[in-house]
């Protein structure tokens, strides 16, 4: 259920219908509110999927070095996702389904 402190045209939390408010470091955010997908992954979603897992159960290790490490390269993004998205870019190499890990 979304609460409205101060009327329709102040930011809200929660959800209302389709739509979802919160509040993400300091801003207002509303978003819809996500559908599922009924159909089966293609071959590249299959390896997106499987490179992003590899990089974020990697990043979890290193958590706080990335957050220091990043902290000024990352520009509206946390450090740990610019992190991310150089390793998702340029450390995973090979092909799919036999990627190093």
């Amino acid at each position: 259920m979304g609460k409205m402190k101060n009327g329709i045209l102040d930011a809200f939390s929660g959800t209302i219908g389709r739509v979802v408010g919160t509040l993400w470091r300091g801003v207002v955010i509303m978003r819809s509110k996500a559908h599922s997908l009924k159909k089966a992954d293609t071959p590249k979603q299959q390896e997106q999927k499987a490179k992003f897992k590899i990089a974020a159960d990697f990043t979890q290790t290193i958590y706080d070095l990335l957050i220091a490490g990043f902290r000024d390269q990352a520009v509206q993004m946390t450090g740990v996702n610019c992190g991310l998205s150089l390793i998702l870019t340029e450390a995973i190499d090979g092909a799919y389904p036999d990627f190093p890990e």
